[in-house]
């Protein structure tokens, strides 16, 4: 348990750094706004359809689809190349060392 949540808060992190990085400072607000509103957005069917599908089909069906299809649109998040290619958009200092 405790891998999953270091993995959960290493890609909130990286996914709040690249934010951060790449939308400029007058729309960071509203940016976010739209991240957490499309990542909560459908949680609330998600409740609704799980019991009378939970007793329909069983526990074991209905949990291992949903991690099917979790699975599924990671997977399709990754197909797109500038998801995985993602570099550090801050230019190198110029000038020496210190």
């Amino acid at each position: 348990m405790n891998r999953i949540s270091s993995v959960r808060c290493s890609a909130r992190v990286s996914w709040e750094t690249a934010l951060a990085e790449r939308v400029p400072p007058h729309l960071l607000s509203r940016v976010s706004a739209y991240d957490w509103m499309g990542s909560l957005a459908l949680l609330p069917l998600g409740y609704v359809m799980a019991g009378p599908l939970g007793e329909a089909l069983g526990p074991s069906l209905v949990l291992g689809a949903g991690s099917l299809l979790a699975t599924l649109a990671l997977a399709a998040g990754m197909l797109v190349r500038e998801t995985w290619t993602l570099r550090d958009s801050t230019p190198p200092e110029s000038g020496g060392a210190p």
